[in-house]
């Protein structure tokens, strides 16, 4: 392997340090290792075209944008934000952090100054006593790193290096973006100190305030509840995965979950994730099966508890259902029933609401202003929590449940107290409403 025969480049001398052997110079081991790198992402490009995932539109590889990297980093030096120091270029965070209209640890400012975080965060290359010794700051982070011998490295005006951790992903972005992006993703655990980084480079290259306007940071991958580690021997490659279970299968476990929460692949996780899967399985068989429509509704009707259910589990554990996943659901079931002339072709998601026969769809005509009022009232809810406390709060739900308890039922003519259309507003947890329009009275009027 590439791996391998850049190992058979170097040999150890007595001080322990890397040097080549006199037969092969170390622009040749650089190469080596430059395309071992680029086995291992067509390796990974492979296993993202078998499970269905898009392609980027733009692919980026590190050592194709030195040059931008270089210029990256003279511009923060000329910035005044940057200092060489014994062949490295530093970012000087105390200066960034004073300066007008920037602040620096945006993302977890109470990280700042925890030596524990960048040790986790960059090992040696910030903490160790030689980096130390080179820094005006601890918190101050590397731009530019000094090659050791063996090390690869390029031409720079500060002397042969490599790039630093986080300045990569800066220099490429802002090369390809600008001065600005909408959306960054990236893990939980790298909020600091990569992004917040990531964040006081590139708004101290551009000098703004907004080189990202929105981070989505994503829960952690746990196997089984432990952490993917190939320590631990639970390493599980995508390629493996889709050995086990398709693409649209692992699709469906990936949205069981919210984005932001840790997601345990587990034998539990896939066999919920394949609920779904097994019952559209099961609803084609029994159409094929001389067009067995009653054990169709049966397994429609099954796939609607199992969802149910899914939803009374995660109001139980305190997590919103993932609106995706529930939405594909009912638009598979509307579909199927359009498919047997139980709905209306333009009732978009269940059962028209307007009534047979009619283009009015009422719920989505009703649906925005009900939603404000129903987030008005929850707002006025949560102030009372607030200020008046839970016991006034319950006393005024006794008051008005004594008050309606009598006109109950029926109105005092005896006829329906809902002539039109109900609402009925949930309270959920987390600070959110819910407004829903239940189906209309069927109670005969006196």
């Amino acid at each position: 392997s590439g791996a391998g025969r850049a190992q058979r480049l170097y040999a150890r001398g007595g001080d322990g340090r890397a040097y080549t052997t006199p037969a092969v110079s170390l622009g040749t081991c650089t190469r080596v290792l430059l395309e071992e790198a680029k086995d291992v992402l067509s390796d990974w490009l492979d296993s993202l075209h078998g499970s269905e995932v898009l392609p980027p539109d733009v692919l980026t590889r590190v050592s194709e944008y030195v040059p931008e990297i270089v210029d990256f980093v003279q511009k923060i030096v000329d910035n005044g934000y940057g200092y060489a120091s014994n062949g490295s270029v530093y970012f000087d965070t105390v200066k960034f952090a004073n300066s007008e209209g920037h602040s620096y640890g945006k993302l977890v400012p109470e990280a700042v100054g925890d030596q524990k975080a960048l040790h986790e965060g960059e090992g040696d290359l910030s903490v160790s006593a030689e980096r130390l010794s080179e820094k005006r700051s601890p918190n101050d982070f590397a731009l530019w790193k000094a090659s050791k011998p063996g090390e690869p490295s390029w031409p720079c005006p500060w002397g042969k290096g490599r790039p630093g951790w986080h300045i990569e992903c800066s220099a490429m972005a802002g090369t390809l973006l600008g001065a600005s992006m909408d959306i960054h993703g990236g893990g939980f655990d790298l909020r600091f100190p990569h992004h917040d980084n990531e964040l006081a480079q590139s708004e101290a290259y551009f000098e703004n305030d907004y080189w990202v306007r929105y981070f989505l940071h994503t829960g952690h991958l746990t196997i089984a509840g432990c952490k993917m580690s190939k320590s631990l021997k639970n390493f599980i490659t995508i390629k493996d995965a889709l050995k086990k279970h398709s693409a649209r299968q692992l699709r469906l476990a990936f949205l069981m979950h919210s984005w932001k929460d840790t997601l345990d692949y587990s034998a539990n996780t896939m066999e919920s994730a394949l609920h779904f899967y097994k019952k559209k399985a099961a609803v084609h068989q029994a159409l094929c099966d001389n067009i067995d429509t009653r054990t169709v509704l049966e397994e429609m009707r099954a796939l609607v508890g199992q969802c149910n259910l899914y939803m009374a589990a995660r109001k139980a554990a305190r997590r919103r259902p993932h609106r995706v996943l529930l939405e594909s659901i009912a638009h598979y079931l509307t579909h199927m029933l359009k498919i047997f002339g139980a709905i209306e072709e333009e009732s978009s998601l269940g059962f028209p609401i307007g009534g047979a026969g009619t283009s009015l769809n009422l719920e989505s005509t009703v649906m925005p202003y009900l939603q404000v009022l129903s987030e008005f009232r929850e707002g006025v809810r949560r102030i009372a929590r607030e200020h008046r406390g839970e016991a006034r709060l319950r006393g005024h739900r006794a008051w008005r449940s004594s008050a309606s308890g009598a006109s109950a039922g029926r109105g005092l003519d005896g006829s329906c107290p809902c002539p039109q259309r109900p609402v009925v507003m949930h309270s959920c947890w987390g600070g959110f409403a819910v407004c829903t329009l239940p189906a209309p009275c069927a109670r005969p009027r006196a």
